[in-house]
């Protein structure tokens, strides 16, 4: 499991942006909306993540094959997969929106509304000479977030990945994803093992980046980071 004390700290990012700016505006009221939205984002993946591992144990599995039981009307198989692509979609979301948020912060394009803003290269390659581009780069080329933008493009656009009961537990039908410059094979993959890599690293990894530019944008206000 993922540290779960790391948390983004808003109201010092926002207030670093309100000094910048000689004031509150348009931009840190955008900046504070789409922060907060995130924290939400977060909250939802621990939550869904939690209710996955509930409900996935050896027991639930069992009693799901031979006994189709149900919680309140609902279905055990209904639940671990409604929770399985809610995490995946909650944290895919999450990871989408920090582009947006970072040009806010550190703006690189005047209008934040600009549709060239996300994760692509043009875009990534305009903080390269700020102390944080390195992390920028490395969540950008992250594999497991590419294994991530895959499943969720299918689910959203295409369907979704049907999740085997082995018994034991909960295996991806078979899929594909694009890193590195070519097309990866997917086989037989553990669910459980899709939803750490991404809960264990990309989470942390998101929040993380946001203390970091925090204490870019202090030490270019003139600000200490020491607290």
């Amino acid at each position: 499991m993922a540290d779960q004390n790391r948390v983004i700290n808003i109201k010092e990012i926002v207030d670093l942006k309100e000094r910048e700016l000689n004031g509150a505006n348009s931009y840190t009221f955008k900046l504070n909306l789409t922060l907060q939205s995130a924290q939400k984002c977060i909250g939802y993946c621990k939550y869904h993540y939690l209710e996955v591992e509930k409900f996935s144990g050896k027991t639930h599995l069992e009693l799901e094959r031979r006994l189709d039981l149900k919680y309140e009307g609902i279905s055990i198989r209904t639940i671990y997969e409604a929770n399985v692509f809610a995490f995946i979609q909650s944290l895919h979301a999450l990871l989408d929106s920090l582009p947006y948020g970072l040009n806010i912060f550190y703006n690189v394009y005047p209008e934040i509304e600009a549709p060239n803003i996300g994760w692509n290269k043009d875009f990534i390659s305009k903080y390269v000479r700020y102390s944080f581009y390195s992390s920028l780069k490395t969540i950008n080329e992250n594999e497991t977030f590419a294994k991530l933008k895959s499943i969720t493009n299918k689910v959203k656009h295409k369907h979704i990945i049907r999740i085997r009961n082995t018994y034991e537990t909960l295996i991806f039908d078979d899929f594909t994803y694009y890193f590195g410059g070519e097309t990866k094979n997917v086989k037989s993959e553990e669910v459980k093992k899709v939803l750490t890599d991404c809960h264990d690293y990309l989470l942390p990894k998101y929040i993380d980046f946001w203390n970091e530019v925090k204490n870019c944008k202090d030490v270019d206000l003139g600000y200490s980071i020491e607290k």
